[in-house]
């Protein structure tokens, strides 16, 4: 083996280092489809019409992604670490402050349709079930890092998203 340094070994590049300057967060009905790509000769494309996004969201807050797996463990005789590990739950979580009051930040915050609502005079009301169901939606989340011909974009799909309990008071 050849003497080397630190520094050439570590093959470091700063060229890949991405921080996502701007992004949009867009949520469907589980019936809209999700596209194959989201891409062409580097251009975004338009979503489907059914997805809506969810506009203006805090600075402050950002978008913050989570990820909770639990796994099990297959220990073996003779051996100090689990011979084998089983993924057995992988949740991706996505929480954000939405600033812009609309249908969907509104459908989304308090798990409600508002499909059938209607502005009255400037007034939109509705009634939370007693018992809510769990709704289901598709989530887009596109960022970016860079613009023009150095964008880069960083997608990430969420074909079964549903809104969890806030735990805020």
């Amino acid at each position: 083996m050849a003497d080397t340094d630190l520094l050439t070994l570590k093959r470091a590049k700063a060229g890949n280092i991405r921080k996502v300057l701007d992004a949009v967060v867009a949520v469907a009905p589980m019936s809209a489809p999700v596209p194959e790509t989201f891409t062409v000769a580097g251009a975004l494309q338009e979503l489907p019409p059914e997805y809506r996004t969810i506009g203006w969201v805090s600075k402050k807050d950002g978008y913050k992604w989570s990820r909770d797996t639990d796994s099990s463990d297959i220990e073996s005789h003779g051996s100090v670490e689990p011979t084998r590990r089983d993924i057995t739950k992988d949740v991706t979580g996505l929480a954000m402050t939405a600033q812009e009051t609309s249908r969907l930040t509104l459908e989304l915050s308090n798990n409600v349709d508002l499909s059938e609502a209607r502005l009255v005079d400037g007034e939109l009301s509705y009634t939370r079930q007693v018992a809510p169901s769990t709704r289901y939606w598709r989530l887009i989340a596109i960022g970016i890092d860079g613009s023009g011909s150095d964008a880069f974009y960083v997608i990430n799909v969420l074909p079964r998203a549903r809104r969890s309990p806030s735990t805020a008071s």
